[in-house]
């Protein structure tokens, strides 16, 4: 299950959503600038709210009262961004590298890459 609540605020477009939704395949579609890809960038915890609670099933990934806000890698949720978001001067291989904590292998970037045929 997946509960949201939120709010946030860009210059005159408030993004004010509350949703609960069952497990499964969930789409999400609407006009452009309505907020579809403010909430999903919410979810996976790469733009903050103004206020709201996310919990998925019995994990709790935002609590604006009680000031938590679990980090992106936390989350463990895959965001696949509409538009380009890796670094045009790098090469794919740099731009996971770039990505990953330093104490794994040097080579995990590449086995990354050979898991989606890169």
């Amino acid at each position: 299950m997946l509960d949201i609540r939120v709010r946030k605020r860009v210059s005159a477009f408030e993004l004010d959503v509350t949703l609960s939704v069952e497990n499964g395949i969930l789409v999400l579609f609407g006009p452009s600038g309505a907020g579809k890809t403010m909430l999903l960038r919410a979810i996976a915890g790469v733009v903050s709210v103004d206020a709201g609670q996310i919990r998925l099933g019995e994990r709790v990934l935002l609590d604006s009262e009680r000031g938590l806000s679990l980090d992106p890698r936390q989350r463990k949720i895959g965001y696949v961004p509409q538009d380009y978001a890796l670094f045009p001067h790098l090469s794919a291989l740099d731009n996971v590298r770039l990505a990953l904590p330093r104490h794994l292998p040097s080579d995990t970037a590449m086995q990354l890459l050979s898991l989606i045929h890169i």
